[in-house]
């Protein structure tokens, strides 16, 4: 029972950081002013969700701290658009 709290703990711990990284570096990029017409909200969630499951996947453990594949990740988005 123990080793599955762990595990949850974990899990837990990993989902809110990439969820953290998520907020501070993908959203301001979505939230280019535009008209609310303009916006196809359905491909815009598809393309959020896509992409949050590419972070989730990528492993950030420690050691060493990781978090620069993530960061890599975001760079070749942003640079793609």
């Amino acid at each position: 029972m123990w080793a599955s709290s762990v595990n949850f703990d974990l899990t837990y711990a990993a989902r809110s950081h990439v969820h953290s990284v998520f907020v501070f570096c993908c959203v301001p990029v979505l939230a280019v002013p535009t008209c609310a017409a303009d916006i196809d909200w359905t491909k815009a969630r598809a393309e959020a969700v896509q992409l949050l499951q590419e972070l989730i996947r990528i492993d950030t453990t420690n050691p060493p701290v990781n978090e620069r594949a993530v960061a890599l990740q975001l760079q070749k988005l942003l640079e793609s658009d």
